[in-house]
């Protein structure tokens, strides 16, 4: 049964980093800090040209900077401790949440203007657009709540409980039911954003943290941090297919385009873990950095998109050589990786 609570909207003004304080920022990080990387080979610098009008690449939130930034751009702010962030099914809008205010935020992805706020629960951590872009879903780990969000304006509209330290949000390929990791309790549950209702839980155990879709909407990959395994969900039979090794977590995940590959970091570590999707094994390990976290594939499943928090920097790998071609600068901490454009209109190949 769900609850309704009153709408807390409020507008945020717009604000400006300066480029010294970020440096100070990054300078006070946490437990994640490391020295910046030197390894894994590639060209070092900022995002390839785009044009004027070209979208761009990818977002990354910058935890400890509070903002978001376009790869290779300034910070846009958001807020307080940033973590997850998501884009747009027409790649307009950037929701993002900051766990430093419970709140959050809307912002155009072209300029990165505030467009709007809304409080939320208690540690907000992943956050979704419906793929029709009509709600905005947000997992409250302090509350044991996913929070429904209606974008325009930003108001809270229903609050579904799912049980303790849920994370993170995937649709399924229907699309009127979204998995949300329950971290504390073991468990991915199956919701109805439309009805605000709770419909179903499939056990796993292993603390699911971060999730991702199979492209033909079979499988669940869900990254396990109590065992440091990925664990592949058949979702017609609610059933682990099997399981895999990580490194250290935290972990993120991301499936390829054609559904062959399983990209999965560790921010404890150094590496990016590639499965094979068929063979349900790990078949490669790249050093890319340390403290690895957010993980996308471009559109086109050539390019694997990697926030390395430690480092302070984005890598991009080229998935077809499994080699890193370039590193991009980001001060702040980058967390949570949105893919904004493909790199190229051909489909990914099949090794």
């Amino acid at each position: 049964m769900t609850r309704k609570p009153p709408a807390l909207s409020t507008k945020t003004r717009r604000s400006r980093f300066l480029l010294s304080a970020l440096v100070l920022l990054a300078g006070c990080r946490g437990e994640d800090r490391a020295p910046a990387s030197t390894d894994g080979g590639g060209d070092r610098g900022g995002a390839a040209p785009t044009g004027p009008r070209a979208a761009p690449e990818a977002y990354v939130t910058l935890r400890d900077s509070g903002a978001v930034a376009a790869l290779g751009g300034r910070p846009w702010s958001a807020g307080r401790t940033t973590t997850y962030l998501d884009l747009s099914p027409d790649r307009r809008t950037i929701a993002a949440t900051s766990t430093g205010t419970r709140m959050a935020y809307l912002l155009d992805a072209a300029s990165g203007r505030a467009l709007d706020s809304v409080a939320v629960g208690a540690s907000p951590k992943g956050i979704r657009f419906t793929p029709d872009g009509r709600r905005v879903l947000v997992a409250n780990e302090g509350d044991g709540t996913v929070a429904v969000l209606d974008p325009d304006p930003l108001r809270w509209s229903d609050t579904i409980p799912v049980g303790p330290v849920p994370h993170n949000i995937e649709f399924a390929r229907a699309a009127d039911r979204a998995f949300v990791t329950v971290q504390g309790g073991d468990r991915i549950a199956v919701i109805d954003p439309a009805h605000g209702a709770l419909v179903d839980s499939i056990p796993v155990a292993g603390n699911p943290h971060n999730l991702a879709l199979s492209p033909d909407g079979r499988t669940l990959w869900v990254s396990l941090i109590g065992t440091n395994e990925a664990a592949a969900i058949d979702l017609e039979t609610r059933s682990v297919r099997g399981r895999i090794p990580l490194s250290a977590p935290h972990q993120g995940i991301a499936v390829s385009p054609d559904g062959r590959w399983v990209y999965a970091t560790g921010i404890g570590g150094r590496v990016l873990n590639i499965i094979d999707a068929e063979r349900m094994e790990r078949v490669a390990q790249l050093e890319v950095g340390q403290g690895p976290h957010g993980v996308r594939t471009s559109l086109d499943g050539d390019s694997v998109y990697v926030a390395v928090a430690g480092a302070n920097e984005v890598v991009i790998v080229d998935a077809r050589r499994r080699a890193v071609a370039r590193r991009v600068p980001m001060a702040g901490t980058p967390f949570w990786i949105a893919v904004g454009r493909s790199n190229g209109a051909r489909a990914p190949a099949r090794r």
